[in-house]
């Protein structure tokens, strides 16, 4: 697969600039992403395919990554509850707002979004480095506080992520299978 997108990424430079300079073009990518070692949000160092593909027209980057050393995994939690009906949407979005900056400092988490539903649904869909981390957080005083201001037990369903498609980084990553989900 990967050869034949290498031969795709020649051809499409074929007419600008010639066969060799999209060759020699793709070989100092491959050789430029092999020498930098990144690691993003708790996970291993990257294994990346160091070419461009031409999707749609921009510059696309595939990366596969392993899961952290300490055996952890990437998850998606998707957090629902209802809500009461003095909580519309004005009410809801205002305090979405507030407490926002308050998980910048969560242990784990990657990125939370803020959800609501005509249907008087609302939630959080989160991404976090490792399930440990979010089955900490999924418990306590976040818990307390959410049955407190909702008066309901959120739903919370977990899974794993087997790979991201990102288009504002103009990023797949793909995440290896790990020793533990064997």
């Amino acid at each position: 697969m990967l050869r034949d997108l290498s031969d795709a990424y020649t051809k499409d430079h074929a007419g600008k600039g010639g066969t060799s300079n999209a060759k020699s073009s793709m070989l100092g990518m491959v050789g430029l992403s092999q020498q930098i070692e990144s690691y993003w949000s708790g996970f291993a160092p990257l294994i990346r395919v160091g070419f461009p593909l031409r999707l749609f027209g921009r510059v696309k980057a595939i990366m596969l990554r392993r899961a952290s050393l300490q055996g952890g995994r990437m998850i998606t939690a998707i957090v629902r509850y209802k809500l009461p009906p003095q909580i519309d949407y004005a009410a809801c979005r205002e305090h979405f707002h507030k407490i926002a900056p308050n998980f910048r400092e969560v242990t784990g988490l990657i990125s939370k979004h803020f959800i609501w539903s005509e249907s008087g649904w609302a939630g959080g869909v989160y991404q976090w480095e490792r399930i440990e981390d979010a089955k900490a957080f999924y418990t306590g005083p976040w818990l307390d506080g959410i049955i407190q201001r909702y008066g309901m037990k959120p739903q919370i369903d977990l899974f794993e992520v087997f790979a991201v498609t990102d288009n504002t980084r103009g990023m797949v990553e793909l995440f290896k299978e790990t020793v533990a989900s064997k």
